[in-house]
């Protein structure tokens, strides 16, 4: 397949010079032969031109100084036609960073700390309201609040089964284990309600101090 048919309104001068590849950020050129040239655009030759972005500058010299922005209109091997453009329209820098910039290193991000345990945070504050608190005496009140804890579940287990035994007794007043229950505990066996109302207390007493475990 030939080369597109020219479309340029303008004169294309012939030339075979150097010319300079430069993409985006400047951060190096490519050598390329620049064949001919209109104000409206350019045919370049360049290793590799297939590989070339769509968008990159030409450096008509050196330095620098004469430039155009480009556009690829249509690639054949190692040539390209270009479009001249705008900057504002090729949206790419051709200039390196200053030296001073390319040597900064980013700043890092500083790393939040992992927030302290609930119970460090309270052992903290434990400390400032009471001088010579310290870890090992929170470890203690958490001991003796679990300690707590089971001698409450404890009692309220007795307290159930106290409760069960003197309401079948009272029911069952025939039974000779019940008269033996009724004639030692015969309040009880009349109003098994006291130990169950004590069992309800206790069942509350418990719920506290296990929630104060958590």
């Amino acid at each position: 397949m030939g080369r597109p048919r020219d479309q340029r309104k303008t004169k294309r001068t012939h030339r075979r010079q150097a010319a300079w590849v430069v993409l985006d950020g400047g951060g190096g050129k490519i050598s390329c032969v620049l064949w001919d040239i209109s104000e409206g655009g350019a045919r370049i030759a360049a290793a590799h031109g297939n590989a070339l972005p769509n968008v990159f500058g030409l450096f008509l010299t050196k330095d620098g100084r004469s430039r155009r922005f480009c556009q690829v209109v249509w690639r054949r091997g190692s040539q390209l036609g270009v479009r001249f453009v705008a900057e504002e329209v090729a949206n790419i820098d051709l200039d390196p960073a200053p030296a001073w910039m390319r040597r900064r290193q980013p700043q890092p991000m500083p790393v939040a700390k992992p927030s302290a345990p609930a119970h460090d945070v309270e052992s903290a504050q434990l400390q400032l309201l009471l001088p010579g608190y310290g870890p090992h005496i929170a470890l203690d009140a958490r001991r003796n609040t679990f300690g707590m804890s089971a001698v409450a579940c404890g009692i309220l287990m007795m307290l159930v089964g106290a409760t069960v035994l003197f309401a079948v007794a009272h029911f069952l007043d025939d039974a000779e284990w019940a008269v033996a229950v009724c004639s030692n505990a015969r309040s009880f066996c009349q109003h098994p309600e006291w130990t169950g109302a004590a069992g309800i207390a206790m069942f509350i007493i418990f719920l506290t101090l296990n929630g104060m475990e958590d």
